[in-house]
C-alpha cells in the first residue's frame, strides 16, 4: 500500500506553493507587457546582440530616460507649487485674532460664512455696483 503525505489533492488541482516560493514571489513581483510580433522580434534581436536579459534592457532604458523624466516631473511640481502659492497669497482671507492679535486664516465653512456675513452687513459690493449706488441707480 502506498504511503500518503497527509495532503489530499484532487487530480488537476494546483500544488500548494512552498513558503520559500511565496516569499520569493512576494519580494520579486512579476511585471509583464504585450508587444506586437514585430516588436518582439526586434527586442529579441537586441537582447541577443547585447547579450542581455529583458530585465537588464528595461532597466538600462529606464536609467537612461529617468533624468529627463525626473526633470519634467520636478518642473511640473515646481510650477504647481508656484501657482498654489500665488493663488494662496491672492485669495486667502487672513484676519487678526481678537485675543492675541496673531494672524488667522479663514479656512472652515463657519469662518467663511462669518466673513461673508460681515461683508454683507457692512455694505461690501462690486466696484460697478458701488458706482451705481453712488449715482442712485441701484
Amino acid at each position: 500500500m502506498a504511503e500518503t503525505t497527509g495532503r489530499a489533492r484532487s487530480k488537476g488541482s494546483p500544488r500548494p506553493k512552498r513558503p520559500s516560493r511565496e516569499r520569493y514571489e512576494h519580494s520579486h513581483p512579476t511585471m509583464s507587457f504585450r508587444v506586437s510580433i514585430a516588436d518582439q522580434e526586434r527586442l529579441l534581436d537586441i537582447l541577443k546582440a547585447q547579450h542581455m536579459s529583458l530585465k537588464e534592457l528595461v532597466l538600462a532604458a529606464a536609467d537612461k530616460r529617468w533624468p529627463r523624466v525626473k526633470k519634467a516631473v520636478d518642473a511640473c511640481e515646481d510650477a504647481f507649487e508656484e501657482g498654489y502659492e500665488d493663488a494662496k497669497l491672492e485669495y486667502r482671507v487672513v484676519y487678526p485674532c481678537a485675543i492675541c492679535g496673531e494672524p488667522m486664516e479663514a479656512t472652515s465653512d463657519e469662518e467663511k460664512h462669518a466673513v461673508a456675513q460681515y461683508m454683507h452687513d457692512h455694505g461690501w459690493a462690486h466696484g460697478p455696483c458701488q458706482e451705481k449706488r453712488r449715482r442712485g441707480l441701484a
